[in-house]
């Protein structure tokens, strides 16, 4: 960080109150602590580790076996399912529909936006207000808590946090169509 950088952020600290600035300084002291655990951990984690545990001697055996585990939905079932859900709950299969309908589209309402449709891709690192585009980082390393920004991470996040998966699986299994599954794809894709 340069001195002008530094100057700045001090500036803006300064007109804190005291209180705030103690909260941050123990939550960065806090993240830093935790920070060597995250390198360290998924080394105790491991395929093999989850092999052993699962008594399984490979992942295709061990997906196997998670495969064949009875699930309350069996796929054989989903007409069965979808019919009785459609006739019981006539409403929310529209609503379920319409709201699979506007994902398809790419409409969303993020945190009070509004209705906002997208086109082509997805702004998955994008504030859409504004434009900025965070960086692809981890989550305590960026820089978001500055209240003189006219941007918000959080709006991204949001988007990010795919909420309307649910709702293009559910109007999948209600309706048999194919564009609800091809809309999660091409998302998880992207």
């Amino acid at each position: 960080m340069d001195a002008a950088t530094f100057l700045t952020r001090a500036r803006r600290a300064l007109r804190r109150p005291p209180r705030e600035i103690a909260a941050r300084c123990w939550q960065a002291s806090r993240r830093r602590a935790q920070r060597p655990w995250e390198s360290v951990l998924p080394r105790f984690v491991t395929t093999r580790t989850l092999l052993r545990e699962a008594a399984c001697a490979d992942i295709d055996t061990l997906w196997a076996a998670l495969a064949a585990q009875p699930f309350f939905i069996q796929p054989r079932n989903r007409e069965e399912w979808a019919r009785r859900f459609r006739t019981e709950y006539p409403a929310a299969t529209g609503d379920v529909v319409a709201q699979a309908d506007r994902a398809v589209r790419h409409e969303f309402d993020l945190l009070g936006s509004g209705p906002t449709t997208f086109d082509g891709r997805l702004p998955w690192r994008t504030d859409f207000k504004t434009g900025k585009e965070w960086p692809i980082q981890y989550c305590t390393d960026i820089e978001y808590y500055d209240l003189d920004r006219p941007t918000d991470v959080k709006v991204p996040w949001e988007l990010s946090r795919c909420q309307h998966f649910a709702r293009l699986g559910q109007a999948y299994w209600l309706t048999g169509d194919e564009c609800y599954a091809r809309e999660f794809v091409a998302e998880i894709t992207d």
